[in-house]
């Protein structure tokens, strides 16, 4: 799996880990769906597209397609989504969802949100998002997982790639010093690295977050809470 990952990487390069975008990151409008199949969800509060898939047992992609929600919107709380006719007319609680183990993602650090999924970052289509990364800052696992990579890799610089052990993912790449080791159980909320103090820290630094879903990068933004 990993050999898989990594090779998924690496034809996709991104140069942009340390440097800084210049498109904007302003979101694009939310867009009306494309076809109301009579089943909707109202957003509330906290909830991201990866919880609201698993409440209906639905795909995120046939969520995402049938809204026509953009590689770079976020949802808001309040909007009103349209639902795959296949989705359950009776959805499964929250609770009842973290209990499974379907639990959510979290952001792997807090900071300024430099460059959304998809946005051109020297010409590259980025595969993950960017955040505003200061010096000393801690890197938490966004799920629980096992480290399958510590390492360097060309465009992404220094990486961590832990596996959730159900078809994801998450890659975190950035100028920082691993606190983790190879094949080590995480939990979610570890600290698995922290920023390096490079003695000329600047504005430009970025931290290059990723989510992986059998090898294909997902918007990391419809899984963050």
């Amino acid at each position: 799996m990993i050999f898989r990952i990594l090779v998924s990487l690496g034809f996709v390069m991104f140069t942009g880990c340390a440097s800084t975008p210049s498109a904007s990151t302003t979101p694009p409008q939310m867009i009306a769906p494309i076809a109301s199949t009579g089943i909707s969800h109202t957003v509330q509060k906290g909830e991201t597209l990866w919880r609201i898939s698993k409440m209906y047992s639905v795909e995120i992609d046939d969520i995402v397609r049938l809204n026509r929600i953009s590689d770079s919107t976020s949802i808001a709380t309040g909007q009103i989504l349209a639902l795959p006719s296949s989705a359950r007319k009776n959805p499964v609680s929250q609770t009842n969802i973290l209990n499974t183990g379907n639990t959510d993602f979290i952001w792997p650090l807090r900071g300024r949100l430099v460059a959304r999924f998809g946005q051109k970052v020297d010409g590259v289509a980025n595969k993950g998002i960017d955040i505003a990364l200061d010096a000393g800052a801690l890197i938490q696992a966004s799920r629980s997982g096992r480290v399958c990579f510590i390492g360097d890799l060309p465009g992404y610089g220094q990486t961590i790639i832990i596996d959730h052990l159900d078809g994801f993912s998450t890659v975190y790449c950035g100028n920082t010093q691993p606190q983790a080791e190879i094949h080590q159980d995480i939990k979610q909320g570890a600290v698995i690295a922290k920023a390096k103090d490079i003695g000329h820290w600047h504005n430009g630094e970025t931290f290059h977050f990723e989510i992986r879903h059998k090898h294909r990068p997902q918007n990391p933004l419809f899984y963050l809470g």
